[in-house]
């Protein structure tokens, strides 16, 4: 192995080398937020300055490569060098249009690269990689259960409209002592008008279960506990005022249910897939540092 190889092999994997990568990292993360449109000349100068260091870090990184194709199938060596070759594109090639805000937003991506500088990040993004699939599975069963609870949620909770519901309640056998039409048309639109001025959700003036769509979403905002309570006390208001016919227990019963669900039985079902993917991660992790190891000794040695 030529000597120059072998000690760009040695610097990159070396922790003084990691902890210089990660000091421009945090620095060029940190400016990033200060001036995210690089108006500022200094900052800018600067952000040159960290990329021509990251820049000089991918080409010793290329010239100590085992090989170029372990090189390119390191997902992370592409990775960063598409941030470095994004980096160096002069923005006057998007000046004035719209590509100019998705440019800077890749740049921004940059931050990102934190993700790589130690063995314990890196460890944390390749189980959150590898728990792509079991999320999607699990991302399949919550949501059949989000459509069947919304389906279930629009038929017991939906809210009728003002003059559907004063025309339902004008056409039922009621016992009120309500003489004439235009006495009982009065009483229902001002218990309508109570109905509104007391509901918990009135103040967005939507109904949390008026289509399947929004249904799903009061689901997913219950299964956050986002006050999930008031989308409760919204239908409980509306059985109490006879806009609904589903019970105060069908309520509770039914709320409860869903927030037990989505948070206790399915949130441990994300985290034991990514527990274990994490275990499954460092283990390779170690093997592969293992074997970087060995190989090392051996050219040592040769």
């Amino acid at each position: 192995m030529p000597i120059f190889k072998q000690f760009c092999q040695r610097l990159t994997t070396s922790r003084p080398f990691e902890l210089v990568i990660m000091l421009v990292i945090i620095v060029n993360t940190v400016l990033i937020g200060l001036d995210p449109l690089e108006r500022v000349y200094s900052l800018w100068i600067i952000q040159r300055i960290a990329l021509a260091v990251f820049t000089a870090e991918i080409l010793l990184r290329f010239i100590g490569r085992k090989s170029i194709k372990s090189f390119f199938t390191d997902g992370w060596n592409l990775f960063d060098l598409t941030l470095v070759l994004v980096g160096w594109m002069p923005e006057m090639i998007f000046e004035g249009s719209q590509q100019m805000i998705i440019f800077r937003s890749i740049r921004a991506i940059r931050v990102l690269r934190l993700l790589r500088v130690t063995t314990e990040l890196r460890m944390i993004s390749i189980a959150l990689l590898k728990s792509f699939r079991s999320l999607f599975y699990n991302a399949i069963f919550f949501f059949s259960f989000m459509y069947l609870f919304a389906i279930l949620g629009t038929i017991l909770f939906k809210l009728p409209e003002k003059e559907d519901f004063i025309k339902q309640k004008m056409e039922e056998k009621t016992t009120e002592p309500l003489k004439t039409p235009e006495e009982k048309r009065k009483f229902y639109e001002a218990q309508y008008d109570a109905f509104v001025k007391e509901d918990p959700n009135g103040y967005a003036g939507i109904d949390p279960f008026g289509t399947v769509p929004e249904a799903m979403f009061s689901l997913f905002r219950v299964s956050t506990g986002d006050d999930w309570t008031v989308i409760r006390y919204s239908s409980q208001k509306a059985y109490k005022y006879g806009l609904i016919h589903a019970g105060d227990k069908a309520i509770t019963a039914y709320h409860v249910t869903w927030f037990t669900l989505s948070v206790f039985l399915i949130l441990n079902l994300l985290l034991g897939a990514i527990v274990n993917n994490c275990e499954t991660a460092m283990e390779e992790i170690k093997k592969k540092k293992e074997e970087e190891e060995k190989e090392e000794t051996k050219q040592q040695t040769a």
